[in-house]
């Protein structure tokens, strides 16, 4: 995951410099969702390669989004507020780790119930918490239909570099 993250932060600028930040958050935001509902498919007897080119696309599509939404939230703050504005931006993107990983781990506690440790069955709340947890991420892209398509256009690099 953290190797194709790097790759991931390369292809970055390309990638928003071309489809803009509307549409490369909304489409990434699904693309995630669907990787993290995939993760719903192995049974119970997959190996653990299975989950590994899952688990590395992931990654790529992550970057890009802790990147997009980074510059995004501080784009239109005057150079002085940059510091201040990057790091409330850090504050709430951890606060927003923290309250999936609480939400994903009440999800699975929920169809989890009353198991006594079988096996096939943790198999199966977890599979139900991906697939809670991914439609929920699907769902969560539309908020950034409320982005101007020519929002950020400011952080282009062609325009950085004149």
């Amino acid at each position: 995951m953290a190797i194709t993250a790097m790759f991931g932060k390369s292809a970055v600028i390309p990638i928003l410099d071309k489809f803009g930040y509307r549409a490369t958050l909304m489409t990434n935001t699904f693309i995630i969702g669907i990787l993290i509902c995939s993760m719903a498919l192995p049974a119970v007897s997959a190996s653990i390669y299975w989950y590994m080119p899952i688990i590395a696309i992931l990654g790529f599509f992550n970057s890009i989004q802790f990147t997009a939404m980074n510059t995004i939230s501080i784009a239109d703050l005057r150079e002085y507020h940059t510091s201040s504005g990057n790091s409330l931006v850090s504050v709430n993107q951890q606060l927003a780790v923290g309250f999936g990983i609480a939400f994903g781990l009440i999800v699975l506690k929920f169809f989890q119930g009353d198991v006594k440790l079988i096996h096939n069955e943790i198999h199966n709340a977890f599979r139900y918490t991906f697939l809670v947890v991914g439609i929920l991420t699907i769902m969560s892209g539309f908020i950034f239909r409320r982005l101007h398509f020519k929002d950020g256009d400011n952080m282009k690099s062609e325009e950085r570099t004149v």
